[in-house]
């Protein structure tokens, strides 16, 4: 018996000589593998049926999550934060968190050495408290740092 040898023209692999066994075998191959992508194809999409169609009951699910996140980000682009906030707490969503920006009023606490020139320690104390200007709690902090500053946020509002 003589082994037949077919050529055949394939766009891309023009002039290539195969066995004819060996075509087949190719072919097959490849026609195993379209429908084994085609069977994967409709097992996905009907898994994404599924999970399209399938009630929420947890709060932590990926698709209101995405929701909520969504939500968000259009309430902030069209200045709806507000709203956004009075519907997240009616029913019960996921908040979210923002960045603000706060101004604070602090008061500072310095211990500052001054020498000053009086006849009594009450003279003393009253001219060091009338002379001490910034320019001595600069340089207070300049000489001590900053570990001796105690400090107590007194007010703060959002801006």
């Amino acid at each position: 018996m003589t082994d037949i040898t077919t050529t055949a023209t394939v766009t891309g692999f023009e002039g290539l000589t195969l066995p004819r066994p060996a075509i087949i075998g190719e072919l097959a191959r490849v026609e195993a593998s379209t429908r084994a992508a085609l069977a994967r194809a409709e097992q996905l999409e009907a898994e994404i049926a599924t999970a399209r169609a399938e009630e929420i009951t947890d709060g932590s699910d990926p698709r209101l999550v995405e929701f909520w996140d969504a939500a968000g980000e259009i309430a902030t682009d069209h200045d709806m934060c507000g709203e956004y906030d009075r519907m997240v707490e009616a029913v019960d969503g996921i908040t979210r968190e923002r960045d603000f920006e706060v101004g604070m009023d602090v008061t500072i606490t310095l211990r500052v050495y001054r020498t000053v020139t009086a006849n009594t320690p009450d003279a003393a104390i009253e001219a060091a408290e009338e002379d001490v200007d910034r320019y001595d709690v600069a340089e207070a902090i300049r000489e001590n740092g900053w570990d001796d500053i105690e400090w107590n946020g007194s007010s703060a509002e959002s801006i």
